[in-house]
């Protein structure tokens, strides 16, 4: 299996304006397009967590980067036999992985609105009016 390394820069947001990078993670990442998936991934970021590894949401259901619940962990571990817990998610390089995991199963043609509305409400069909809502401010994140 081809392995590459994706680099994805975090930021923090601090007073509605960015500042420089605070850290550059790497992660193995098999078979999959780096400069693509690094743009949905900041643009996913983003708009779950402002770019925070720390940030626990949902009135304590979704955790870290990427804001990641339980039904996504118990999909992630039936795909892959991968066993993460939530705490584990506030680790970006976990956090990507699981996010790698359900991509690369539900969308390996890497379709950034179907990549999107996917991890925003399992929306395989992109028909989902509150995953609209959701694409819609990826679509500006994906833009700035």
């Amino acid at each position: 299996m081809k392995i590459i390394a994706l680099i994805i820069s975090i930021f923090f947001f601090h007073c509605s304006s960015f500042t420089e990078p605070v850290k550059v993670l790497k992660c193995e990442v098999p078979e999959i397009q780096n400069d693509k998936i690094t743009k949905l991934i900041k643009a996913i970021a983003f708009t779950e967590s402002s770019y925070r590894m720390d940030v626990v949401g949902d009135s304590g259901t979704a955790y870290g980067l990427l804001q990641i619940h339980q039904c996504i962990l118990d999909e992630v571990k039936r795909i892959s036999g991968k066993e993460y817990t939530l705490q584990d998610c506030l680790n970006p390089y976990i956090a990507i992985d699981v996010f790698l995991t359900i991509q690369k199963k539900y969308n390996p043609e890497l379709d950034f609105e179907k990549g999107a509305r996917l991890w925003n409400g399992w929306d395989l069909y992109c028909k989902k009016e509150s995953t609209q809502k959701y694409w819609n401010k990826v679509v500006l994140a994906l833009n700035n």
